[in-house]
Parts: structure tokens; sequence; C-alpha cells
């Protein structure tokens, strides 16, 4: 990633652990927590900005769609693989700050 300065401030990586695989979560969707946490995650502010940049909305909007497509994903994961491969999926990427902040800004976004 770029080094991208906006006024004084400018996006940092998120620091972020990666736990090991439990033995009940298949490799393959280990591997995709791993790369989501990393993207959606650790890489939050980086994503957010060129998300608005994109789109030519601001930081707050471009925190909201982007809030609101990890909830799209996310719902799709469960109706797909089933409440509990969810369910981990969802603590894994360890989203749950970032939910509350942008749900604190706006009232408005939903967490799954």
């Amino acid at each position: 990633m770029s080094n991208i300065h906006i006024g004084g401030w400018s996006p940092k990586p998120h620091k972020v652990k990666y736990p090991a695989k439990p033995k009940e979560v298949p490799e393959w969707l280990y591997n995709e927590a791993k790369a989501a946490k990393r993207q959606y995650n650790e890489n939050w502010e980086f994503w957010v900005y060129e998300t608005a940049k994109q789109h030519d909305v601001s930081i707050e909007e471009a925190e909201r769609a982007c809030i609101r497509g990890i909830s799209r994903e996310l719902f799709k994961i469960k109706l797909i693989y089933g409440s509990m491969l969810a369910g981990w999926f969802e603590n894994y990427l360890e989203m749950s700050s970032i939910f509350e902040k942008v749900n604190k800004l706006t009232g408005d976004v939903k967490n799954g």
C-alpha cells in the first residue's frame, strides 16, 4: 500500500493476530478467513480510503458501504455453510469494533 496523507492523517494497518486453525474448520475456509481478515480488518483504513476516493464519497459514507459489503458476504457464508462456520468466520475477522464504531457514527448500519 502506498503512503496516503490527508491533512495530518494517513491510513495505517490495524494490528491483528491470526490464530491457528481449529480442527472443525476446513482448510479452505481458514485460508479465506485469513485473506478476508487481512483485507477487511488489517487494511481497513486503506480499503475505506480507496473506496471513498474511487466513488467520490466521504469517508463516513465509504465506511458504511464497506460494512454493508462485509455484512452481505457474511450473510452468504451463513446461508451456504451454516451458522456454526459462519459464526466462526465472523468471530475470526474480529470486526466488531469497526461495526460498533460505524454504528455509533451513523446509527443505521447493522452487523449481519
